[in-house]
């Protein structure tokens, strides 16, 4: 397989401890090793990372921090993307665009237009669907009327019609593309764990140890949107803490401001056992994973299956995870998940039944590990993209 020069275009901080940056990581990792030469367009935020070409595009001032979802930071440097990737097309001859999320498809197919009618090469643009523009709009409380609703169907029938490849990270992305008339170019690859479970950072796991000394440890890791159902999660716990039960219950991720807001809701709750971490940096993730004996995604809507779901499963993580199509699409419940309502009394109540019983806890834990050795293995995942791009 002769190797492709691929200009990927990134729409958010890359490198950092979230989702959709981790899965460009894989994507680039991976292309990389397949042999193919990727350049980097993205965000002036980030980590750089070694062996990697990596294009940013120049910071605005007062417009830091740039915020997960639609907003005012991302039109702004999504313009700059396009400006820059301009420049980039006329300098060096592209055999694919990937663009990541619904803003890098509409940058990637303005530039494959140009590529084809100015320049006069033609570029494939596959698209990187992390997620579902009007989920997004719903996730940040925005009220969808009629004319917004049409202007958000016209933006995604833009990216899809101009796309060769829609990559989905869920399957049920392929709904909505037929009613577009676009599923034909679907392919469900979804996201892989970004580190080996075994690179546990040993001064992290000991501090850990040190700090948090409890029979049995509960696990949130991601951020801490509202969607995300991390007070949900609070609320549950404080029946789980109550019942008496030697445990705790550890969150990681959010900025500094989410962090001090969970305090406060955790004050509120009178939790004493709740410890909160703010978002680490992604070498640090496994040692708090290793510490965990149950692992849980309260999210409240949703259909792009998390990111975090996966490396739960690697590591053989017993799930509680809320029965939303985020979660049911891939997780079964009692076989490789125990999945709850949206509801503290029974998300609570499902976190004692695995309190109590070990036998179950193994029991899908293991079923996790399983459907995750399965279907969802680098291996996989590597051939996956192996054969996207022959």
């Amino acid at each position: 397989m002769p190797p492709k020069e691929i200009l990927m275009i990134a729409p958010h901080p890359f490198l950092s401890n979230r989702g959709s940056p981790l899965n460009t990581f894989n994507k680039m990792k991976t292309l990389s090793m397949l042999g193919h030469n990727v350049t980097l367009l993205t965000y002036p935020e980030g980590t750089d990372i070694q062996g990697f070409r990596i294009i940013r595009v120049p910071l605005i001032p007062f417009f830091k921090n740039i915020p997960i979802g639609p907003s005012i930071h991302k039109i702004l440097y999504d313009f700059l993307l396009l400006i820059e990737g301009l420049s980039i097309i006329r300098k060096k001859r592209f055999d694919v665009i990937h663009s990541h999320e619904i803003d890098g498809a509409i940058v990637g197919a303005i530039l494959k237009k140009v590529c084809n009618r100015a320049i006069g090469y033609k570029p494939m643009l596959y698209y990187d669907m992390h997620s579902l523009l009007s989920e997004q709009m719903r996730n940040k409380n925005y009220k969808i009327n009629f004319l917004l609703d049409n202007i958000l169907n016209y933006i995604e029938f833009f990216a899809y019609r101009n796309s060769d490849r829609l990559l989905m990270i869920s399957p049920s992305f392929v709904n909505r593309l037929m009613e577009f008339n676009q599923n034909e170019k679907a392919l469900f690859l979804p996201d892989i764990p970004a580190l080996k479970e075994e690179l546990v950072d040993p001064e992290t796991y000991e501090y850990l140890k040190n700090k948090i000394k409890h029979k049995i440890v509960f696990l949130y890791m991601g951020n801490i949107e509202n969607y995300q159902g991390v007070y949900l999660l609070l609320e549950a716990f404080k029946i789980v803490e109550r019942s008496g039960y030697d445990t705790g219950l550890v969150i990681v991720g959010g900025t500094k401001e989410e962090i001090k807001n969970l305090e406060k809701a955790v004050n509120k709750y009178g939790l004493a056992r709740v410890y909160l971490f703010s978002q680490q940096p992604l070498e640090k993730m496994p040692a708090f994973l290793k510490l965990s004996d149950i692992a849980v995604s309260p999210r409240l809507r949703g259909t792009n299956i998390p990111y975090k779901i996966y490396p739960y499963m690697r590591m053989g993580k017993p799930i509680i995870a809320t029965d939303i199509p985020a979660h049911n699409l891939i997780l079964e419940n009692n076989k490789n998940a125990l999945l709850c309502e949206l509801d503290p009394v029974n998300m609570g109540n499902k976190m004692l039944l695995l309190l109590q019983d070990d036998s179950i806890r193994k029991s899908i834990g293991n079923g996790a590990r399983d459907l995750f050795e399965k279907n969802f293995s680098s291996e996989i995942y590597r051939d996956k993209l192996e054969n996207l791009y022959r």
